[in-house]
């Protein structure tokens, strides 16, 4: 027996329903990728919601995303990014994210999710809390095979700009992951783009974003000619873990030489 995750993230969505960035109607792009992962997926349970949801961080926007959440009878965890102001989150959704609720979910097959918050005020990298490395502690005693979910990288990208906004205490992170040895997967948003390597026996994996995406591999920040898509995971019981990441078409920059700051 298994179970189907979904990873959705990176919607830089706006209250204005045709507001765009780097040319992109955020809402609209969102939208495609939400119809294609739902459709082809039609098992799945679970949705990670994997930050920087409102470009604009407005409450009106996250009350918009937890009214087309609502639609869909999937279990939320959101990890929230540096595009965020937690006090809206938490109102706007309406769901049990974010402290309103638990943030660790038990599967079959021995399976503990978990959803870290990264979230830096004032910052654009990440940093884990004293409070959050303990409760994460607590929660990997609890498992046989974990899958942990977060906004920043925990792991270097090769992208020199971006690996300067990663995680900022990974080595902190990194001595809780190998203390227990039941991490399987770590997944996380923020780089809009898919990785997805090894480290140590543990899968790691980034996800494109739903509306823009970063050129993989480059010193500086550039847009990328690929469309926005999402990323599916199956647990299986012995503790496999398998994923892919389906892309929609169309929703390319229409001025890939843009570097402008947004």
């Amino acid at each position: 027996m298994s179970v189907t995750v979904l990873h959705l993230t990176d919607f830089h969505l706006y209250a204005d329903a045709g507001a765009a960035i780097k040319g992109i109607v955020s809402r609209d792009s969102f939208e495609a990728v939400l119809a294609r992962a739902c459709a082809a997926h039609p098992q799945a349970r679970v949705m990670i919601l994997g930050g920087d949801l409102a470009q604009d961080e407005s409450l009106s926007t996250y009350r918009w995303l937890a009214q087309r959440l609502r639609q869909h009878e999937f279990k939320y965890l959101v990890t929230p990014g540096n595009h965020c102001k937690l006090d809206r989150l938490r109102e706007g959704l309406e769901i049990p994210l974010c402290g309103h609720g638990p943030r660790a979910l038990a599967l079959v097959g021995g399976w503990r999710v978990l959803g870290l918050n990264t979230h830096w005020k004032g910052r654009v990298g990440g940093m884990l809390s004293n409070d959050e490395l303990a409760w994460m502690d607590q929660e990997l005693q609890h498992a046989e095979h974990v899958l942990i979910a977060m906004h920043h990288h925990p792991f270097p990208t090769g992208s020199a700009w971006l690996d300067d906004i990663a995680l900022n205490n990974a080595d902190e992170f990194w001595r809780l992951v190998h203390d227990h040895g039941n991490v399987r997967g770590i997944v996380c948003g923020h780089v809009h783009q898919a990785i997805d390597i090894r480290r140590n026996g543990i899968r790691l994996m980034s996800t494109p974003s739903t509306c823009i995406q970063f050129k993989p591999r480059r010193p500086t920040f550039e847009l990328d000619d690929a469309s926005p898509g999402y990323r599916w995971i199956q647990l299986g019981d012995s503790g496999s873990l398998e994923s892919g990441v389906v892309r929609i078409g169309g929703f390319i920059p229409p001025n890939l030489s843009d570097t402008s700051e947004y």
